[in-house]
């Protein structure tokens, strides 16, 4: 494979895939909820319960980095065997994200948040996918960029959404202040709210081609992470300070934007917010190809060819009933990826012992992190009937 991925995209594509930070300020900001609870706390204390994923991918890849990304990780630490099933749990996860995530677009975010006529939904199931598939067919460099593009639209934007909302609605340096939130309240909300950060790992599948090689996956992976920290922070102390004048809305960083920028502004984030998760659509889609090269001994663009077709027939299967595709294949979709999540961090102190001597430090990280991932498999397997 063609060698050498600047560090700048290697940094665009990971700021995509961790979620996109403009997609995360308007679905994914926590929302104040009474006296006693505190967005800022929560969010910070998610964001270090996470940072023990962080650090056991940024462990394993001081000596593994390659196209098989947590594949490779887990062939390294247990064998083929137990890989071969994590990597077919992560590839049916991600491959589902897929065409779900253009239904969720099409379906409920565009019409809900920009009120766009339900007629258009079923055109869009097929044109946002086609649209994707001709920026990855069009050169292996052409999505990082397009990724780079949008990473840096989306910070500049989110730092000026909440840079108007604070003034909006008045805040100052108090908003960072908590509520008096009690332990249990703060772990309650922030295991869940760790797992916003779940798609971070995806930048480790480019490790065969970082002109970096592992150091600058890891600086990439960190600095990501740094980032969207940083916006979400800005978000729930926005929530935080204003005490529920934004609360109670599905997409609140468009209304932030809408209440305090006007219906202009709020088209733009709105329409910008749906980039963002186009965005991750495309990293999820670089990985799996990735994935694919590595396992089964194909090309590159051979394995996104093999990805795009069964992308696109699967979005034309959704519109047979678009809820109910949505609601199983995410339900399925959760399922395989935090338990093959977990499979990752069950195992690395098998690896950590193999490599470089397994410490205290190791099995505190693992542990951590695998509870975030069992407790995340445990919500969706408290899901009686599939989201819908």
């Amino acid at each position: 494979m063609e060698q050498g991925l600047p560090f700048y995209l290697l940094v665009g594509f990971a700021i995509s895939a961790v979620g996109g930070p403009l997609a995360l300020s308007v679905l994914n900001v926590p929302q104040y909820s009474g006296p006693g609870y505190s967005p800022f706390i929560v969010v910070l204390v998610a964001s270090l319960l996470f940072a023990s994923a962080i650090a056991v991918w940024y462990r394993y890849s001081k000596m593994v980095a390659s196209s098989g990304g947590l594949y490779e990780f887990v062939r390294r630490a247990a064998g083929p065997r137990v890989a071969k099933v994590q990597g077919l749990a992560w590839s049916l996860s991600y491959f589902l994200y897929l065409p779900y995530t253009v239904t969720y677009i099409s379906f409920y975010m565009l019409p809900g948040m920009l009120g766009m006529a339900p007629a258009y939904s079923y055109a869009l199931e097929l044109i946002i996918p086609a649209a994707i598939i001709a920026v990855m067919l069009a050169g292996r460099k052409m999505p990082f960029f397009l990724l780079l593009a949008l990473a840096c639209t989306q910070v500049a934007l989110v730092v000026v959404l909440g840079l108007v909302a604070f003034t909006h609605a008045g805040l100052g340096a108090s908003a960072i202040l908590p509520y008096g939130t009690a332990p249990a309240t703060v772990l309650q909300n922030a295991l869940p709210a760790s797992l916003l950060f779940v798609c971070a790992g995806l930048p480790l599948f480019l490790g065969g081609e970082a002109a970096g090689g592992r150091r600058a996956i890891r600086k990439a992976l960190a600095t990501a992470f740094a980032v969207t920290v940083a916006i979400l922070l800005l978000y729930a102390a926005l929530a935080n300070g204003a005490a529920g004048i934004y609360h109670g809305y599905v997409y609140p960083g468009y209304h932030i934007a809408l209440a305090s920028g006007g219906q202009g502004f709020a088209v733009v984030v709105g329409l910008l917010a749906v980039l963002s998760i186009v965005g991750l659509i495309i990293a999820e889609f670089v990985a799996l190809g990735r994935l694919a090269h590595h396992a089964l001994g194909i090309g590159v663009p051979r394995a996104n060819l093999y990805v795009a077709i069964a992308f696109i027939a699967f979005d034309a299967m959704s519109l047979v009933d678009p809820t109910a595709f949505y609601g199983y294949a995410l339900f399925i979709s959760l399922l395989a990826l935090y338990a093959s999540q977990l499979i990752v961090f069950v195992v690395y102190p098998i690896f950590a012992r193999k490599h470089f001597g397994l410490s205290s430090i190791d099995l505190v990280l693992a542990s951590v992190a695998s509870i975030i991932m069992a407790y995340g498999l445990y919500t969706v397997l408290l899901q009686a009937v599939p989201y819908g």
